[in-house]
């Protein structure tokens, strides 16, 4: 039986996560096109105390195929810019702007919770537990007869 200590387990679970998390992402980049897309409408929404703006892009597929598609919120880009976008050849109305933080960073909170749920199963085990337990003190408190 192979022994890893706590923070082996730590960064095992951070090294699967990651590996999860890349092949979610590569999966996306199968029978992908790049072309390039004009923003087309933006919708303004009002949610809690966040302002949120809506980015659509209409684009022509390499098949002639007119779309627009939502690309996401809260981009710093202006009506009838254009844009780099990456489509999946099957489904045009999945896409995302080609740049870095609209292809890696905005999908990987998904795998943040997978990410938790693993720390929490090796601290589970690290600890023998089924889950982690926070122990607490109750206050003491007397009541006195007058």
């Amino acid at each position: 039986m192979i022994k890893i200590n706590k923070a082996g387990g730590y960064l095992l679970g951070l090294l699967s996560t990651l590996i999860i998390y890349f092949i979610g992402q590569l999966l996306f980049f199968v029978n992908t096109e790049k072309v390039n897309g004009e923003i087309c409408e933006i919708r303004q929404s009002v949610r809690g105390k966040g302002r949120y703006a809506f980015f659509y892009v209409c684009f022509t597929t390499k098949e002639n195929i007119q779309v627009k598609a939502n690309a996401g919120s809260n981009f710093k880009y202006d009506f009838g810019e254009i844009v780099p976008l990456i489509y999946k050849t099957g489904n045009p109305s999945k896409i995302r702007i080609n740049e870095f933080s609209a292809l890696w960073l905005m999908h990987c909170w998904p795998y943040i919770i997978i990410f938790a749920v693993i720390m929490a199963f090796v601290t589970g085990i690290w600890y023998e537990t089924k889950y982690v337990v926070i122990y607490r003190n109750p206050y003491n408190i007397r009541l006195q007869d007058s």
